[in-house]
């Protein structure tokens, strides 16, 4: 399926790329149209529970669990109308995710820019990362680009997700339970679907920690008043929309980095 960017919205790859990967790993179930202007929100205020777990990553930036690129520094830009986010404490949000697996990347945040107005992210080189090379190294955060259906509007919206380590490491666990059930299934399969959530840290701790758990199909309509799971057919318009990481981001050279981290020294000494 074709991939749309945030400045092409409307305009589908050229026939020369490599296709998206087709969604036949869904699991198959009856295909009813659905009413999609009758869905109600996705959302409640109901909390539970999942224990998160530590997923360690490289750092450098690819597609896959393991893919990672290390000639390219890079920096999102993205219109945040189409970013997929968790915003109050102690509501769920129902989404989708529409990938088999997630565009992961590690990220450097630059404190030394906070209040200057400027860019302050930039994801991480790797074994050629500048940034790295300093005496410290410059710490990193760990990312998962991930397509979703946000579905707590009236219809479902295609978003992307960029998952901090705290909601990347949740929705890992999960994946991995997915993995050992018989059959396995993945996280984009037709009949999976996930609630995220955040919860305020504890005592002094002002950290929200993040949640997800995963929603079976049959599960919705008695969680979610009455929402019925998408048919096949509203899953393979929304693989029509996903956006692509790789359309998304702008580049940093090595040198630009190299700059910034003679910067940063600078400012230390």
């Amino acid at each position: 399926m074709p991939r749309r960017s945030l400045a092409t919205r409307s305009h589908a790859r050229d026939e020369e790329e490599t296709a998206t990967p087709s969604r036949s790993s869904r699991r198959s179930r009856d295909d009813t149209n659905e009413d999609t202007e009758s869905r109600p929100r996705g959302r409640s205020k109901d909390r539970g529970g999942s224990k998160r777990e530590k997923v360690t990553r490289s750092t450098t930036a690819g597609r896959g669990w393991d893919a990672r690129k290390k000639t390219k520094a890079t920096s999102g830009k993205f219109d945040d109308a189409d970013k997929f986010s968790v915003d109050e404490l102690d509501t769920k949000y129902l989404f989708k995710i529409l990938d088999p697996e997630p565009y992961c990347f590690d990220q450097h945040w630059i404190q030394e820019f906070k209040g200057e107005r400027r860019k302050m992210s930039f994801v991480c080189l790797g074994d050629d990362c500048p940034l790295c090379e300093m005496v410290p190294p410059y710490p990193v955060k760990d990312y998962e680009f991930w397509n979703v259906a946000d579905l707590s509007g009236a219809e479902p919206v295609v978003k992307y997700w960029e998952a901090s380590s705290s909601p990347s490491q949740a929705i890992d666990a999960r994946i991995r339970e997915l993995e050992e059930l018989k059959p396995p299934k993945g996280p984009d399969d037709e009949d999976v679907y996930f609630v995220a959530y955040k919860i305020r840290g504890k005592g002094n701790s002002k950290v929200n920690t993040y949640h997800v758990d995963r929603i079976k199909a049959r599960d919705l309509e008695e969680e979610f008043d009455g929402l019925k799971p998408l048919t096949s057919d509203e899953l393979d318009v929304l693989d029509e929309q996903l956006f692509d990481p790789e359309e998304l981001i702008t580049l940093s050279t090595r040198e630009e980095l190299k700059g910034i981290a003679e910067e940063i020294d600078a400012l230390d000494d």
